[in-house]
């Protein structure tokens, strides 16, 4: 919401989510968030940290995700801070749902509304290796619902998502 509402209305529509933490236009990558934790085993989690970027005049090229920047789609002269005045009002917005009564089921809801790829094949790369199925959707506490060839539903926390079928390896 924060960047849709720097962007022009006929650019809105093309914004989605990349599970878990992307936002992409035209599946370009043009903002994401990225978080880190520390606990002990068990416990409750000690501490947190958030990182939120945005392109704003510029993006990376040359990765495994093709990259967008506001100033790309045509958009200019926006400033740190305008984009920080609308995080700061859309994250105002979504915290007050979440400390309400609709808690995250209302953000789930909401999320998977704008959802890139739900039904369609993914593969999902893990540290231990890769998955590959059907975005089936969310579970309600978040985890990606990954449908396998199997029939299995495997539920995943934390992965790095490809949209469609995966590369052909090297002929064997």
């Amino acid at each position: 919401e924060a960047v849709a509402s720097l962007l022009p209305p006929t650019l809105r529509p093309e914004l989605r989510l990349k599970w878990p933490n992307d936002l992409l236009h035209d599946r370009a990558k043009l903002a994401g968030i990225l978080l880190e934790s520390s606990g002990v085993a068990g416990a409750e989690v000690a501490w947190v940290a958030i990182g939120m970027g945005v392109n704003l005049a510029t993006h990376p090229e040359g990765l495994e995700y093709k990259a967008t920047s506001l100033a790309a789609l045509g958009v200019s002269g926006v400033t740190p801070d305008d984009a920080l005045t609308a995080l700061d009002k859309a994250f105002e917005h979504w915290l007050g749902v979440w400390r309400g009564q609709q808690g995250f089921a209302a953000i789930r809801e909401a999320w998977l509304k704008r959802a890139e790829g739900i039904g369609g094949p993914i593969v999902v790369r893990l540290s231990s290796g890769a998955l590959e199925g059907i975005f089936e959707s969310l579970a309600p506490d978040g985890a990606l619902q990954l449908r396998l060839a199997d029939g299995t539903l495997q539920l995943v926390s934390a992965g790095d998502v490809f949209f469609g079928p995966p590369a052909p390896g090297p002929a064997r």
